[in-house]
């Protein structure tokens, strides 16, 4: 569909995980993107090459559809999902593995996570190494782990995890955490990378400041902000109009006191999706019907 001058072009903005594989390093978050699949292919169609799914935003199917109906070349695109925590334990995972496999209609995946830290983790971030080693997953990741989780699973793992997806923005920068995953080679990969187009970031001196500056919108400004410290990022929308506007963060580059003064922004209370420590959504996770 559209222009072909994206088609098949490979990827120009990526990292080298410590598997030695490229990921891009800005993909399309397909959380509640439902009924998406137009939208999906335009994203590919103007150059995204990542689409970041997973079985608890039920679209699996549809990520797969848009894979299935895309010019773009199958080892150009880099597909990632998750195993939720209710699939942990040996062949409960083998299980979402497959599944996983079948409706993304590929026979490889670039990426799984493991969504949470929960019951049974260890024993299947192994099944996700056996997957690994056969092939069949090229990169192996955890999601929303902090640095005890993070260590207990490097003490009994073979393989180690390529990247930590967290939540990370201006309102929650995580500076710790990024330092720790830098200093381990695990690449740090952020959801909610814009804070939900807050206020409080979009509409700050310093964000309003650096987009006059660049002639970017604050928006870009944040993605660029996030680039700039290292980190990949995965915004999502569901709105075809903002594609190319999150795309197109790579001419421009803030400075250190411009990163500094964005980081600034962070505050205690500012995480927006559920804490690691809440034991009540951790229970929940655990509990959804499979």
């Amino acid at each position: 569909m559209g222009d072909n001058t994206n088609k098949n072009k490979r990827i120009e903005h990526s990292t080298t995980l410590n598997s030695g594989h490229a990921m891009p390093l800005i993909g399309l978050g397909t959380y509640k993107a439902h009924n998406a699949i137009d939208l999906m292919l335009k994203a590919l169609d103007l150059g995204y090459r990542a689409l970041d799914t997973a079985w608890m935003y039920q679209n699996e199917a549809e990520v797969g559809q848009a894979i299935a109906h895309t010019d773009v070349k199958r080892g150009d695109l880099f597909v990632a999902t998750k195993i939720w925590p209710n699939y942990y334990g040996e062949e409960l995972a083998k299980r979402s593995i497959d599944r996983s496999l079948k409706d993304l209609r590929v026979d490889y995946l670039d990426m799984m996570y493991l969504h949470w830290w929960g019951k049974n983790a260890l024993e299947t971030w192994h099944v996700l190494e056996d997957y690994h080693d056969q092939g069949i997953i090229k990169n192996i990741s955890v999601s929303n782990f902090n640095e005890v989780m993070l260590n207990d699973l490097m003490q009994h793992a073979h393989v180690m995890p390529s990247c930590d997806q967290i939540e990370i923005h201006p309102l929650w920068p995580e500076e710790a955490l990024v330092r720790y995953l830098h200093k381990h080679n695990i690449q740090p990969v952020a959801y909610c990378p814009i804070a939900r187009a807050n206020p409080q970031v979009m509409q700050s001196d310093i964000v309003q400041s650096c987009a006059q500056k660049y002639h970017k919108t604050p928006v870009q400004v944040v993605l660029r902000w996030q680039l700039d410290r290292g980190i990949a990022v995965i915004p999502k929308t569901v709105h075809e109009a903002r594609l190319p506007e999150n795309l197109n963060v790579f001419d421009f580059k803030l400075t250190e006191d411009e990163i500094k003064g964005i980081t600034s922004l962070g505050r205690a209370d500012g995480k927006i999706s559920h804490p690691m420590n809440d034991e009540v959504w951790l229970k929940e996770c655990m509990n959804t019907p499979l």
